[in-house]
């Protein structure tokens, strides 16, 4: 049968004949494939170009068959390429591509998917990474196939270094909309004798997840989920990422509104997209995130980020603010109290309430990175005995400088006041807008000559 109909399809992509031309012999073998579970053996084949040929005509000719029925909703077939790099080898910059590669920027829209399976990652053609859902990692050893694939999944360097040590049974699985960050799952260990499974047995297994094949009663296996891939957040590395819930967690969601006050205004935890969990649940892992880098992150266009961020913003859930910098504005967002209960009732971790204002936990951190950079040893939130706290101690050998930011909102002079009973060699104001500026002047100059040894001013303009 199959030798027939290759033998048809490669005649009809001669004459540029298809699905919709081609004899309704070849098409009943086709919608016969299409509607069982079929598992082509190609060993028989005398080299891999027929191989490839063979492969490349029939993925073709599904392709053609579904375009002629039209566009689908949901997903009809899965196509599953063992040794991938066989069919999809990666080529030089510049090469054209394959018809198999064609064929899958395409396929989607008409029910049709594919899982590609190999042992070397960076033999692999990026189309196949860059049309993947799903990309899953075992240990990889060799360190091109630990490259590609960390890119492919857009892995930290820490992160990419765990791909080499994976214990056997675990893997890492990136979601191209499902989660913020690459996670960890064991799998587990089934052992399996080489000839032992029959088609009945496949058959009995998939029968949970074929429509095709019987009811719903066979036992599923659940993969346990380990934790997250450690990840380096230097803007606090004191605070973990949440994880946000699983598909079916979200749709288990209570339908619960955050409050009992203007409820009408606040959405649903169960009417939110995932889209839109993702999007808090990053907020609340990294609130000194900007907008740039947060849509990069989520993989999400401006277009659609700043409709998320927007629609949030209008239900009261976060808040933007929007500082200058010497680069230019830089949007932040932050959680509401409503924004908070909503993460909480949909199981993402917010942390405790934070005592400053966003403003000013963002210029603290840009102040952190200006000295470390320099060279400083840097602690935050420094005790000054008997007065409360400093900002920051930046330290080096042979001196120390005490930092206070200034939003143009707290007492400066009695900012300046603690800082005269530390031992510090010099004091910094920093002054985060041209308010703020003005402010820290007035209350410099009223503070006379009874500061520290060296009392200095700095802006936003220094450190951005």
């Amino acid at each position: 049968m199959w030798q027939a109909s290759a033998e048809r399809i490669l005649l009809a992509m001669t004459y540029g004949e298809f699905a919709s031309v081609v004899d309704t012999q070849t098409n009943a073998h086709v919608a016969d494939l299409l509607n069982h579970n079929v598992v082509l053996e190609m060993d028989g084949l005398s080299s891999s170009s027929d191989r490839t040929m063979f492969s490349e005509a029939l993925a073709l000719y599904l392709y053609r068959y579904r375009l002629a029925q039209g566009p689908q909703d949901r997903l009809l077939n899965v196509i599953i390429l063992e040794e991938a790099h066989n069919l999809l080898l990666a080529k030089l910059a510049g090469a054209k591509e394959s018809v198999l590669e064609s064929s899958i920027r395409m396929i989607r829209q008409y029910g049709l998917g594919y899982v590609f399976v190999d042992q070397s990652a960076s033999l692999l053609s990026k189309v196949a990474f860059a049309n993947s859902y799903a990309t899953i990692a075992l240990s990889q050893k060799l360190r091109a196939d630990v490259q590609t694939i960390a890119g492919a999944m857009n892995l930290t360097e820490e992160q990419r270094d765990s791909l080499s040590t994976l214990p056997i049974g675990t893997a890492v699985v990136r979601l191209a909309d499902e989660h913020p960050e690459p996670f960890m799952v064991v799998i587990p260990r089934c052992p399996i004798r080489e000839g032992f499974v029959s088609d009945s047995m496949i058959q009995a297994t998939m029968a949970t997840y074929s429509a095709k094949s019987r009811p719903d009663t066979a036992s599923r296996i659940n993969s346990k989920e380990v934790s997250l891939v450690p990840t380096a957040d230097k803007i606090n590395k004191m605070k973990t990422t949440p994880h946000p819930p699983s598909p079916e967690e979200s749709q288990a969601l209570p339908d619960t509104s955050v409050s009992d006050r203007d409820s009408e205004n606040q959405p649903p935890v169960n009417a939110m997209t995932r889209e839109a969990i993702r999007f808090l649940s990053d907020i609340a892992a990294r609130p000194l995130s900007t907008t740039v880098s947060r849509y990069q992150r989520l993989n999400l266009s401006r277009r659609r980020g700043n409709a998320i961020r927007q629609s949030l913003a209008s239900a009261g859930v976060i808040e933007a603010a929007t500082l200058a910098t010497r680069s230019g504005q830089v949007v932040l967002c932050e959680l509401t109290e409503e924004g908070r209960s909503v993460c909480s009732a949909a199981g993402i971790d917010v942390g405790p309430r934070p005592r400053e204002s966003l403003e000013h936990r963002f210029w603290v951190s840009r102040a952190v990175a200006h000295f470390e950079k320099r060279g400083y040893e840097v602690t935050r939130e420094h005790v000054v005995k008997g007065n409360g706290a400093v900002d920051l101690l930046a330290e080096r050998p042979g001196l120390r400088i005490a930092v206070e930011v200034e939003t143009g909102r707290s007492d400066i002079r009695a900012n300046l006041a603690k800082m005269d009973k530390g031992v510090f060699d010099r004091v910094v104001l920093l002054a985060t807008s041209p308010e703020a500026v003005t402010l820290c002047q007035k209350a410099i100059a009223a503070h006379g000559c009874s500061g520290p040894p060296s009392l200095d001013l700095m802006t936003w303009l220094d450190i951005s």
